[in-house]
């Protein structure tokens, strides 16, 4: 084979020879011969036709047909053109890595003394070895990236020589190419270079579209599975989930949450880096920054990255203005220490030092806070507004340095501190229109760095509290800035901080931060509510619980808890409890939803239109105990909400107020009193706490209460308000039930006598002297000589302000001047009657005058009886001696008795002693209300009297008028003074006033008093009962009794039957007349049980006050029994049932005391 493969070599080389030989021969003679050979060879298949192409000359092989000549000329050519340039592109490249090579080594070599020099030397480089300026721009690029900040400036010139446009594609491609995290220098490259101007932010975005869109598609998934997982979070299991259970659930969660965030938000992201990079050297450069990436609808200042990065720059521009105005200091310091993470707030006026050693913050002196008046207020401002853009940025991600937080919270503090020493208004300033005033005008520098602060508050100190964990040293911190604000700024402040919605309805409209932790601040408190119980030894668990989710989302906690508290209303008292652990900023947060809940657009009645929410109704009971046990908080908030409900004629929002003063300023008031009862409202203030069973006043809530209320912007609206809230519930309301009108008018009613009653102890001179804020009338009369200023007697208006100018009606005009009208009798009697009561006189000219000028519809009535009768109180017509000799004498018992015990309990030393004071005191009040009832009467004697009849008529005309514009509209207003008016006109008929008719009193009382059954409230119904049965009583012993008629009625001039008359009405006569009163009464109540449907319920209200009174004969018991047994035997009123069956027991009992028809 080999020798095979040997031949065809030969042969062909000796081919090849002869071409050689016979070039010279020709041309056809040649090919001849060629053909010849080739022929021979092909037919002996010595050689294969490919092994002539290889050896054979082209000539030769065109010649003898073996290739064509088109093909074999073009592939010769290509081989050629690659040889010669292969040749040449080594030759280039030769060329072109020694002019890198020196581009590179000029690069390196610069002199920072001659730059035009090194124009000239890379131009030279350049053109000499014909280098692509692209790739001597991109190793520019990179030789910048290699050197410092400072080698930035030396090379800058070089710059200017490029064209501009590739260098944006080339940074996007050295950014778009890195799997690991970007370098810092090439961030720091960039930042330089748009610093400089030298390329423009959208110019480079462009070529960052892809990273921009994945980073978008990222923060995206991740805010969906943040938020999946708040859902989650939401969700409260009922079932024996133990707390461990639902923190290793909460850690599970956060783990999967991390992990997702770790594997989305990316180190290699070129926009994190490039944003900390301007962060470290140009901090305005970061600002633009962030705006065109946000334009671009990415956030890389939301990462946790990006977020340290903006922390650590702020802290640095913040620090110097927080050493300065706030005593903080970066001094390295060995002292004693405590940890970063520590509760800041416990020193709330020291000042801390940070150690850069140990990496933590040491106390050392006070705070100095004055230094800002030191501090330019331009650079204060300048300060505030460099950091400001940054820290918005944040938003929701927001600080998490505890450290910084406190450095902000300090800085704020001072600055609004500073304001309040120059006497500025932080709410003025930024409602005016001052957010965005320039920092420029010298003259309004403070004013702009308080708006600064106002926005850090809003924007970034608040949201920041509810993503970072509890810690009571921020919020303390930045509770210290709150503060100095007034109420409507701060409300202001936690509207923003609420949103549009909490927990999961916040999806959309807040960060999914703030989302997941609402969500879990809401699952954590209705976890604690749970365990909640009326037992004190867990109320103190809960509490601490409760605060430490307070500490973050107070807002979220107080929702829950409150849509708890509207359904269960066992939940008020243990709940209320808890919040004993609560910080100031959270209660003051309370402050701000419960107005918010009471507001909410939801009917305040019940669907069967006569009974008030029970969702209100617990609220309401809610704001009562908590501003008792909380009486701190915030008030003015919920007294506001108030003003603006009954401005828009809301009288249900009454019961609000009516909590509020009876827990929270012990005006409490019994709406249904027995008989002992009422003979102690005749007392002094002294017996009615020992005969009422009231609550003890809590003295601070007391001048808590007092310091909102009494106050001229406050205190005269809201009596105007409330005292116009009667007419407005009955004709400007909205057609409702009857029933639910009465209690409406009812509670307007009851409010009314509280504020009056609070506002009348709370401001006389009594209080101001006394330890106690109950007081009566006669202490404070017995200290009115003593120079102090009636407080009460500034805030009231005058008479005719009361009545023309805020339309007032005048029995409720008088109710609210009567504390100034006793008081001014008392201080006459003791002639002592100040300047700030005068104008008060009953019997004084000056009312006088006022009353004739501005009543004239009183023109039948004489008005000095009118304005003493209006003037006295129960206190001044009737003595309750038996029950002061009674107490007293229970008192002594006591004392006895505990005196023995003194021995035995240390503790009960003092119980013998105050109840020695306490008999001693009563004594004294009933010898001064026995001196004064003395006064009255002879005061009543000397300067009242009637007018001198001309007839019958005039003198029926007068006692009608008496009944008609004195007893009827009095008589009504409270139980106390129904009781004074009948006890009043009977004290007239004891002491024989002049002119004055018992028997005409009598007879109009029955007939224009006792129709008003059918037509009064169930409150007014029971005024009427105790007025009616007071009368009537006395009435009865007349009737049963003529010895006792002879001496106490007949005797009398108001038993005449005429003018002037000698003549008396006999007994007979008046029995006779007694029958008809009786019988009127009972057609009056017969009526009324006939349609027990509309006037049932105020008929036996009246007639179970009656009883023992009233039936007195057989036939009228009979006639009511017929009609109380038909409303026991209907079923559609159930009240009117029960009321019924309670009437015929109580009657049964007096059937045997009934007066026969025979007699």
């Amino acid at each position: 084979m080999q020798a095979v493969c040997s031949m065809h070599i030969v042969l062909l080389d000796e081919i090849c020879v002869l071409d050689h030989i016979l070039e010279t021969y020709s041309h056809p003679a040649r090919h001849a011969m060629i053909n010849v050979i080739q022929q021979q060879l092909r037919c002996t298949s010595i050689a294969e036709s490919f092994a002539f192409k290889a050896l054979l000359d082209e000539r030769m092989l065109i010649a003898s047909g073996l290739s064509p000549v088109a093909n074999f000329v073009k592939r010769m050519k290509k081989l050629n053109t690659d040889h010669v340039y292969r040749q040449r592109k080594y030759n280039l490249c030769h060329e072109m890595s020694e002019g890198l090579s020196k581009t590179l080594t000029l690069f390196s070599l610069f002199s920072t003394h001659a730059p035009r020099e090194n124009v000239r030397a890379l131009q030279a480089v350049v053109g000499g070895f014909d280098l692509d300026p692209n790739r001597a721009l991109d190793m520019l690029l990179d030789s910048l990236e290699c050197v410092a900040n400072a080698g930035y400036s030396i090379r800058t010139p070089l710059l200017i020589q490029f064209v501009a446009s590739p260098i944006p594609h080339l940074l996007g491609c050295k950014l778009r190419n890195y799997k690991q995290r970007t370098p810092l220098s090439l961030c720091k490259l960039v930042c330089f270079l748009l610093y400089s101007d030298t390329i423009g932010f959208d110019a480079l975005l462009q070529h960052l579209i892809r990273i921009i869109t994945d980073m978008r598609e990222k923060q995206v998934s991740f805010a969906t599975s943040a938020i999946e997982y708040a859902r989650a979070c939401a969700i409260v299991r009922f079932g024996d989930e133990s707390v461990a259970d639902l923190h290793q659930r909460d850690s599970l969660g956060e783990a999967r949450l991390g992990s997702y965030a770790r594997a989305t938000f990316s180190a290699a992201n070129p926009l994190i880096g490039m944003l900390i990079g301007s962060l470290s050297d140009h901090w305005l450069l970061a600002a633009l920054f962030m705006v065109h990436t946000e334009s671009h609808g990415v956030s890389p200042c939301l990462t946790a990255a990006a977020c340290r990065a903006l922390c650590t720059f702020t802290d640095r521009r913040i620090d110097f203005l927080a050493a300065r105005l706030c005593s903080f200091s970066t001094e390295a310091s060995s002292d004693k220490v405590v940890s970063k993470s520590v509760y800041c707030g416990a020193f709330p006026c020291r000042r801390f030092a940070w150690s850069s050693t140990t990496g933590c913050l040491r106390v050392t002196s006070k705070l100095n806070v004055n230094s800002l008046l030191d501090t330019t207020c331009r650079f204060v401002a300048a300060a505030l507004a460099a950091v400001e853009s940054y820290l918005s940025r944040l938003r929701a991600v927001l600080i998490r340095d505890v450290l910084l937080m406190t450095k902000l919270s300090r800085v704020i503090n001072a600055v609004f501190h500073a304001a309040q020493v120059q006497e500025y208004d932080c709410l003025s300033i930024v409602q005016v229109g001052k957010e965005n005033m320039s920092v420029n005008d010298g003259d309004s520098c403070l004013h702009a760095a308080i708006s600064t602060c106002y926005r850090f508050l809003r924007r970034v100190l608040l949201p920041s509290l509810s993503v970072i964990p509890p810690n009571p040293g921020p919020v303390m911190e930045v509770w210290y800035s709150l503060k100095q604000l007034s109420y409507a700024t701060r409300q202001s402040l936690y509207h923003s901080w609420q949103g549009r919605a909490i927990e999961l309805s916040a999806i959309g409209s807040k960060h999914y931060e703030l989302v997941r932790a609402e969500c879990l601040t809401g699952r954590s408190t209705r976890h604690i509510l749970k365990r909640v119980a009326n037992e004190k030894r867990f109320s103190k668990h809960v509490g601490r619980q409760l605060a430490k989710s307070a500490h973050s989302n107070p807002i979220v906690v107080f929702q829950v808890l409150l849509s708890q508290i509207e359904s269960y209303d066992n939940m008020i008292v243990p709940l209320v409890e808890s919040l004993s652990f609560m910080t100031p900023l959270a209660l003051d947060v309370l402050a701000f939803v419960l107005p918010l809940r009471l507001r909410v657009a939801r009917e305040k009645v019940q669907k069967d239109g006569v009974n008030i929410a029970r969702w209100f109704q617990h609220l309401a009971q809610f704001a009562g105990v908590f501003y008792r046990a909380q009486p701190s908080t915030e008030l003015q908030g919920l007294i506001s909400c108030l003003m603006m409900s009954l401005r828009a004629g809301e009288s249900v929002d009454l019961l609000i107020f009516n909590e509020l003063l009876a827990r929270m300023g012990g005006c409490e008031m019994l709406e249904d009193l027995s008989d002992t009862q009422l003979d102690a409202l005749a007392g002094s203030d002294l017996l009615r706490r020992e005969l009422l069973t009231f609550e003890k006043p809590s003295r601070r809530a007391v001048l808590r209460l007092r310091d909102v209320l009494c106050n001229s912007q406050v205190a005269v609206p809201l009596l105007t308000l409330v005292a116009q809230q009667c007419s407005v519930s009955t004709f400007r309301r909205a057609q409702g039930h009857v029933k639910l009108l009465s209690q409406f008018h009812d509670k307007n009613l009851l409010v009314f006598m509280q504020l009056i009653d609070f506002l009348a102890s709370t401001l006389s001179p009594a209080t101001f002297c006394s330890e106690t804020h109950n007081y009566s009338v006669h202490a404070y009369c017995r200290n009115a000589w003593s120079g102090l200023e009636n407080l009460y007697a500034k805030l009231l208006p005058r008479w005719r302000d009361l009545c023309r100018g805020l339309g007032i009606d005048p029995p409720i005009a008088f109710h609210a001047a009567r504390p100034l009208m006793s008081a001014a009798l008392e201080s006459r009697r003791l002639d002592a009657l100040g300047s700030d009561i005068i104008t008060w006189d009953p019997l004084s000219k000056l009312l006088y005058q006022e009353l004739a000028s501005s009543c004239e519809e009183l023109s039948a009535v004489p008005l000095t009886f009118y304005l003493f009768f209006w003037s006295c109180s129960l206190r001044d017509v009737f003595v309750p001696r038996d029950k002061y000799v009674s107490k007293v004498r229970d008192l002594r018992m006591r004392c006895m008795q505990d005196t023995a015990f003194t021995l035995v309990r240390e503790r009960r030393t003092k119980d013998p002693r105050r109840l020695a004071e306490t008999a001693a005191t009563l004594e004294d009040d009933l010898a001064n209300q026995e001196a004064h009832l003395e006064f009255i009467f002879s005061e009543l004697r000397a300067k009242v009297a009637l007018p001198v009849p001309s007839g019958q008529k005039c003198w029926t005309c007068t006692t009608r008028a008496i009944v008609q514009f004195c007893a009827s509209p009095r008589l009504t207003l409270s139980s106390e003074d129904a009781l004074f008016c009948a006890k009043f006109f009977l004290k007239l008929h004891l002491l024989e006033l002049p002119h004055f008719s018992s028997l005409v009193y009598f007879h109009c009382i029955v007939h224009h008093v006792t129709p008003m059954v059918l037509c009064v409230t169930e409150c007014e119904a029971t005024s009427l009962g105790i007025f009616l049965k007071t009368t009537f009583d006395t009435l009865k012993r007349w009737r049963c009794d003529p010895d006792l008629f002879a001496s106490e009625a007949k005797s009398k001039q108001g038993f005449a039957t005429s003018p002037g008359s000698s003549h008396r009405c006999s007994y007979e006569q008046y029995c006779t007349v007694f029958k008809k009163w009786h019988d009127m009464l009972t057609r009056t109540v017969e009526y009324g049980l006939d349609n027990y449907d509309e006037y049932g319920r105020t008929c036996l209200i009246v007639l179970i006050k009656l009883v023992g009174v009233y039936p007195l004969f057989v036939e009228s018991y009979n006639t009511i029994s017929d009609r109380v047994v038909t409303i026991k035997e209907q079923l559609k009123m159930k009240d009117l049932q029960v009321m019924a069956q309670r009437y015929e027991q109580l009657m049964g009992q007096q059937r045997c005391d009934l007066i026969p028809p025979a007699e």
